[in-house]
């Protein structure tokens, strides 16, 4: 539980006990019945996700609620429990070996049910044994499911599976102990096409094991595929069994990373990974974050810089000192943050809930119908309650509620191992519709490590003392133009400043005794009335070298510095794939707009703007949305939040602002236009295959539930129909996993 505004709690619940998308609906709809609740239930999840009013419901009353209609649930920690992760292994298991001896035992009944040669005197007892052992024990869950809901006046998945298999395998108890089926001289009608049969007397004992076995194995692949996907999650966070050295007393012992505590200080060798957040004390290494941000270039780290979990030492050692971790760390923090957007729902997802919802209830009704119906018309007994029991498995609608969930889980976990968090499935949606793209220049498609190429006083001024002065104004702003002047500078003497201020996007105001200084553009620096002292000199640093910082003292220009960025190694590449989805670039920058357009031909973007407010990017979002384009803003700065805010989708840069995190959608770890590549792309991908996943779970309905009606398939073959429909969703979904970064496939 935490707390999300001045008056709103955000609960998490894990759910126990749901089988189908109609489970997660029925329990969110009695959530939201509960006042001054919103509850979203997401079913590939097994989550909950509620927002009440502080203080005026319990995290108790949820679950009870939750109980009350024959499910269970449990509070998750504000930062997710990744333990619980890992410990879904068990359920996996315990359902594979439910499906292996199922399975076994299915294959005796059908070969005996099946083919003449393995026909015995008296087969049809051994079949009805082991069904019985199969419907009754493996398919036990099933029951007990549909029992507790029926006692809730509810009707799940479950329901079907339940009401179908129970239906064969009594009527063949009936054929078999009461119509004269059980002599030892009876023969089925052998042969591999009875899988098809549909009409007719005879014994479907086999139909109830297979249903039972087929739909067990359906329920074992999508638990795989949840673990596999919740696996990659926590990939990201689960370093407890790494090994460090720790020293003490002048002996060097190894500890586990689960041992780990804040403040002890470790030792990492080459090829070590870091198991925690810290601060380098001693020594250097070359750094690799692959995990974190995506990019595998390792880069030099020495003391005194921070490292954070999930790096590789690709080179060189390193004492660390912790200081964060668990489930506090950097990568832990995103990762139950990705976890929290997989319980949130797409637009999309709610049309298909609602679907569930009613679907069952639906479906049972047109199977007593079905069978009240082909009774009156004359059909035996034994052809309509095989007619109704392959329309109640067939219809079972697994693969139309594990759809859109499944998709967006898998693709958000993709996204979060290539470095880019997501922060629900409506951004998916929003991202995968992109068609132009806003980005800032500094930081994004330059490496945002500046260099002052240039400094020029006026006559008369001392260039120390002024440097001095201007790097001690610098001192306020974490400005990567900022910082280049105080490397230039170098170890300078301190100067007070008193009443600082930072103007955003513009430039930086403070006073030195009773001089008031401006450090900016010109537009900022030079809007108080200003003493040319430059003339041509001043117009030269115009030139496309670099971008020109304006320095005035009372209004009167005192000196300048021309700073230089480069562009990223990988940024034609970003434009170029961007460029191949058809998504157009635009530069909007707060910098001078001839350093913005010596980037910008540089890299071949037609469209660009200089000197633009964070009001300008706005502005500029805005009107292109008027136009009817889908906007991406893409920044790391406190001047780019408004734009970021007020775009289709806000693409905020891992090296950027807590701000503009904050107002991102989506969070790029790397700081790299590729990374925004790779979310465009994931999200289309993602999109693409959950169009198929709900195109095929309707018209696997469409086409599947007509043809049982009309007796085209058996039940035996209504349930392989029904549980190919769930794998195939699952499978499809999983595909995800494995497609390759954007910047490295055609889409």
């Amino acid at each position: 539980m935490k707390s999300v505004g001045d008056d709103i709690v955000h609960i998490d619940l894990g759910i126990k006990g749901m089988t189908c998308a109609s489970c997660a609906a029925r329990i969110e709809k009695k959530l939201n019945k509960i006042d001054g609740a919103s509850a979203s239930v997401n079913f590939a999840t097994e989550r909950a996700l509620v927002e009440v009013r502080s203080g005026s419901i319990d995290q108790l009353d949820l679950i009870e609620a939750i109980r009350s209609i024959g499910y269970d649930a449990d509070a998750i920690g504000e930062e997710g429990d990744f333990g619980s992760v890992l410990g879904t292994d068990s359920e996996v298991k315990k359902l594979r070996a439910n499906l292996i001896f199922s399975a076994i035992l299915s294959i005796v009944v059908v070969a005996i049910s099946m083919v003449r040669a393995f026909e015995f005197d008296y087969w049809q007892y051994i079949a009805f044994t082991l069904s019985g052992v199969i419907v009754f024990y493996f398919g036990r869950t099933f029951h007990k499911s549909a029992w507790l809901n029926l006692r809730h006046k509810n009707a799940t998945m479950d329901t079907l599976v339940s009401v179908g298999t129970l239906s064969a395998f009594l009527f063949s108890m009936y054929e078999l102990f009461v119509a004269g089926l059980g002599g030892a001289s009876y023969r089925a009608m052998a042969g591999f096409s009875d899988i098809f049969r549909s009409s007719g007397s005879g014994l479907y004992f086999d139909s109830a094991a297979v249903i039972i076995t087929v739909i067990l194995l359906g329920r074992y692949i999508e638990a795989r595929g949840k673990r596999r996907s919740r696996l990659a999650l926590s990939e990201l966070v689960n370093f407890d069994d790494d090994i460090v050295e720790v020293e003490s007393g002048g002996n060097v012992t190894t500890l586990e990373a689960r041992s780990i505590t804040k403040g002890m200080i470790f030792r990492l060798r080459e090829g070590s990974r870091v198991p925690v957040d810290g601060t380098i004390t001693d020594g250097s290494a070359l750094i690799s974050s692959p995990s974190i941000t995506g990019e595998v270039e390792p880069k030099l780290a020495n003391a005194g810089d921070d490292v954070i979990a999930g790096a590789v030492v690709v080179e060189g050692h390193i004492n660390v000192k912790a200081q964060r971790v668990g489930k506090d760390t950097f990568v832990a923090r995103i990762a139950a943050r990705v976890e929290q957007a997989q319980g949130k729902k797409a637009e999309i997802q709610h049309l298909a809930d609602r679907i569930s919802l009613v679907f069952v209830p639906v479906v049972v009704s047109i199977a007593i119908v079905e069978l009240v119906i082909r009774m009156v018309l004359g059909e035996s007994f034994a052809k309509s309650v095989v007619y109704s029991v392959a329309t109640l498995v067939i219809a079972c609608p697994c693969a139309l509620g594990l759809a859109t969930p499944m998709a967006t889980m898998v693709g958000l976990t993709r996204a979060a191992k290539d470095g880019v968090l997501i922060r629900g499935p409506e951004v998916l949606e929003r991202a995968g519709k992109i068609d132009v793209a806003v980005v800032d220049k500094t930081g994004t498609l330059t490496n945002g490590t500046f260099e002052v190429v240039s400094f020029e006083v006026a006559d008369g001024e001392d260039p120390e003392a002024l440097l001095d002065i201007v790097a001690s104004i610098e001192e306020g702003s974490s400005h990567p133009v900022a910082a280049s002047i105080r490397r230039f500078r170098g170890d300078y003497e301190r100067i007070k400043v008193d009443r600082f201020q930072s103007y955003l996007g513009s430039g930086l105001e403070g006073f030195v005794g009773e001089d008031k200084y401006r450090i900016g553009s010109s537009r900022f620096a030079l809007s108080d009335p200003a003493q040319p002292f430059f003339g041509d000199q001043l117009s030269s640093a115009e030139a496309p070298r670099g971008t020109t910082i304006y320095v005035t003292r009372n209004g009167s220009l005192v000196a300048y510095l021309v700073v230089d960025d480069s562009i990223r190694s990988n940024t034609q590449e970003a434009l170029s794939f961007l460029s191949s989805m058809g998504i157009e670039v635009i530069v909007a920058s707060g910098d001078a707009p001839s350093a913005v357009e010596r980037i910008a031909r540089q890299l071949k973007i037609k469209t660009y703007y200089g000197e633009v407010l964070p009001e300008g990017k706005r502005d500029l979002v805005s009107k292109l949305q008027s136009d009817g384009k889908r906007v991406a803003m893409v920044g790391d700065g406190i001047n780019d939040a408004l734009a970021l805010g007020s775009a289709d989708l806000g693409v905020a840069m891992g090296n950027g602002s807590a701000f503009a995190k904050e107002a991102g959608d989506v969070v790029v770890l790397s700081p790299s236009l590729a990374g925004v590549a790779d979310a465009i792309f994931i999200a289309r991908k993602t999109q693409r295959v959950l169009r198929g996943n709900l195109f095929w779970a309707f018209i696997y309905n469409v086409i599947a539930i007509p043809l049982a009606i009309f007796g085209v398939v058996s039940p035996m073959l209504a349930g392989l129909a029904m549980a190919f429909s769930s794998v195939f969703v699952v499978l499809n979904s999983l595909r995800l996993l494995s497609i390759g970064r954007a910047g490295c496939r055609k889409f």
